[in-house]
């Protein structure tokens, strides 16, 4: 009987000593990452309300998610993680539309390294814009030939558009729309885009509409309407983006 209860202990002890090992293996197997230096750099206002993920390598399982808000709001704030490779996002927002007015988004992702049973810290993180943003302008010679109400449209060829809609009061006053539009282009970096006037010009209603290529994420174009005339004073539209004029006359013959 003595026999047995003694090899009955001998178990638990020898049971007790592996798990204890177990425990100690794991534990090892972490490390830390500090957001005692993390700030988010971004050329628009810094969103505290950020949200920051933190995913595997190659896993898009969720290992940690905060708000700029809260980790700041925490003196040394600090995280612990198994050893590994991980990939850091940081966004301004869950979600935006597809093409809408003043919704800007911002973000940027780091791969980050955590080593067992050692600190990494995080520093400053550039945020730059995850989409393309368009403005629409016109020359002075342009509204002095306008004789109606018009719109601008803008088409990213994945199938966003906006409207920017050109108003002639009954004064002879001019107002078109002048805020930003921002267009998402989801995986890629660059893509063509369609822009199109449609509007009373010298009192006729026209449609011009041309395509512009290399339009790329996180650039912001300004695409300025020209009426030039030419050599024998006949009228020739343009469409400008930044400093670069488009080699093709704009197709002002359709009348609508």
């Amino acid at each position: 009987m003595k026999n047995i209860l003694h090899f009955i202990l001998g178990c638990l002890i020898i049971f007790s000593l592996y798990s204890c090992k177990q425990d100690t293996f794991d534990y090892a197997d972490t490390g830390v990452l500090s957001f005692s230096d993390f700030s988010l750099n971004t050329s628009a206002s810094v969103n505290e309300d950020y949200i920051i993920r933190i995913h595997g390598l190659s896993s898009e399982k969720i290992n940690y998610e905060s708000t700029y808000r809260e980790i700041k709001s925490v003196n040394d704030s600090k995280i612990t993680l198994n050893a590994g490779e991980y990939i850091l996002e940081a966004r301004s927002s869950e979600s935006v539309p597809d093409a809408s007015f003043e919704t800007s988004l911002y973000g940027c992702s780091v791969p980050i390294s955590i080593e067992y049973g050692k600190t990494t810290q995080l520093g400053e993180l550039t945020c730059t814009l995850l989409q393309c943003a368009i403005s629409i302008d016109y020359n002075e010679e342009f509204l002095k030939s306008v004789t109606g109400n018009g719109v601008a449209s803008v088409e990213i060829l994945s199938g966003q558009s906006l409207n920017y809609p050109l108003t002639l009061s009954d004064d002879g006053t001019i107002s078109f729309e002048k805020r930003t539009g921002y267009f998402s282009m989801g995986d890629a970096k660059s893509s063509s885009i369609i822009v199109t006037y449609r509007g009373y010009i010298d009192g006729h209603r026209l449609k011009m509409t041309t395509t512009m290529d290399e339009v790329k994420v996180g650039k912001h174009y300004t695409i300025t309407l020209i009426k030039k005339n030419s050599v024998n004073d006949d009228p020739q539209f343009l469409f400008g983006i930044e400093d670069l004029i488009s080699d093709d006359i704009l197709d002002n013959s359709q009348t609508e």
